[in-house]
């Protein structure tokens, strides 16, 4: 709700004019700003983003190029048509890890909540990057994907 403490007298006016011609005069209406109006929001839980970060910033922080593919979102039908047309990718992996080694020019990394796997479109997107000699991986588990992206990075 707007906080109508801080429109202009003539705003107040006009307003409270229009709720007396919809509901009748006997409308009192407080336009002070209420201190209990905030709202509180219980905290998203959000594991795969907490996973995707931990991994980001452990790779970083051993020198490797990596960089987040931000392929999720909402968006307006306009918004969404312009993203597409710059390279928006459905079903694109979260994570790209710009390292090769001895068999693959990258690893793309796509990162699930626990007890989440990957939609068609992601196993879709993954089986072509590996036939175009990338990587591809789907982790929901720390110590898992740093497991296998310290073996992928032992074969350079």
């Amino acid at each position: 709700m707007d906080d109508y403490s801080r429109k202009s007298k003539t705003y107040k006016s006009k307003y409270s004019r229009a709720l007396s011609s919809l509901y009748g005069n006997s409308l009192d209406i407080d336009f002070k700003a209420s201190k209990t109006s905030a709202i509180k929001r219980k905290k998203k839980d959000r594991p795969e983003q907490r996973l995707q970060i931990k991994i980001v910033q452990w790779l970083k922080k051993e020198g490797y190029l990596v960089f987040s593919i931000p392929n999720h979102g909402r968006r307006s039908f306009w918004q969404g048509g312009l993203e597409v047309q710059a390279g928006l990718t459905a079903g694109a992996s979260d994570i790209f890890l710009s390292e090769s080694n001895n068999m693959y020019h990258g690893f793309y990394i796509e990162l699930k909540a626990p007890d989440k796997e990957p939609t068609e479109l992601q196993y879709q997107f993954g089986e072509e990057a590996e036939k175009r000699g990338y990587k591809w991986a789907w982790f929901n588990d720390w110590d898992i994907a740093q497991r296998s992206i310290t073996e992928y990075l032992v074969n350079r």
